[in-house]
């Protein structure tokens, strides 16, 4: 086996569309790297982020692989699809560096827009990659998201009124949306209980219950359509709630 320096290998950092689980903010990551090992059946293994470590806070490495191509004097790399994620994206936050999924920002946002972060003492990450190197650092800025999310931590708090709802469907209307900032997987609070859009048009956003909307996201992702509680368990927090109540995002 014979490991070269990334300097010395021509790397083409644009992924094909079956290779797509590695983006652009991403590829800035890889290509500081000098972690490439490379074998004889045109396979490699890329372990730039060997000082990730996972949300269990273990000690594993994220090692990323995929099969390589020669082309004149130049490597063409093409990565395989993860299976934890299909992009993770590199976050600064304050002292800290994380690499955070799709979904995982949209949680992280949510958790920044109701107020459940404290900026200057703030260490329960746990649930994100993190960079072992900085794990000792502070969180005391809002996240550099990838420019596509970071118009998900709200600049304002964000009040809507519920103008319907309906208990056949568990769902409920409000009357704001894009024109809001509001975004699918965005979480709004009615004091007890939290609701998640699930659509979203210019001024109308159609939500559920927060834990029925990732209980259903996260079961179709595995492969199964079964609820994890009975339909009744989802009512109680609609059942709370009243046309003309607000709900809100703030700080």
């Amino acid at each position: 086996m014979k490991k070269y320096r990334l300097l010395e290998i021509l790397l083409i950092a644009t992924l094909l569309s079956s290779c797509n689980s590695i983006e652009e903010e991403y590829i800035s990551m890889l290509i500081t790297s000098s972690h490439l090992e490379f074998y004889n059946d045109n396979t490699f293994i890329d372990k730039t982020t060997s000082d990730i470590v996972g949300p269990d806070g273990s000690s594993e490495p994220l090692i990323i692989k995929g099969k390589y191509v020669r082309i004149d004097e130049g490597i063409v790399l093409f990565y395989e699809r993860n299976n934890f994620a299909d992009t993770l994206y590199y976050v600064n936050w304050g002292e800290r560096i994380f690499l955070i999924s799709k979904i995982g920002i949209i949680h992280l946002c949510n958790e920044i827009n109701l107020g459940k972060i404290d900026y200057k003492d703030y260490n329960g990450l746990t649930w994100l990659w993190t960079n072992i190197k900085t794990i000792d650092g502070k969180v005391d800025s809002i996240p550099k998201l990838p420019k596509r999310y970071s118009q998900y931590i709200f600049q304002d708090s964000i009040t809507a009124k519920v103008i319907d709802i309906d208990m056949d469907l568990l769902s409920l209307q409000i009357d704001k949306g894009n024109d809001s900032k509001l975004f699918i997987g965005c979480e709004l609070m009615d004091g007890d209980y939290s609701y998640t859009v699930k659509s979203v048009q210019s001024n109308i956003s159609v939500l559920q219950p927060t834990r029925l909307y990732w209980d259903i996201f996260y079961n179709k992702s595995s492969g199964s359509d079964t609820l994890s509680l009975p339909l009744e368990e989802y009512k109680i927090e609609l059942n709370k709630l009243e046309v003309g109540k607000s709900l809100y995002a703030k700080k």
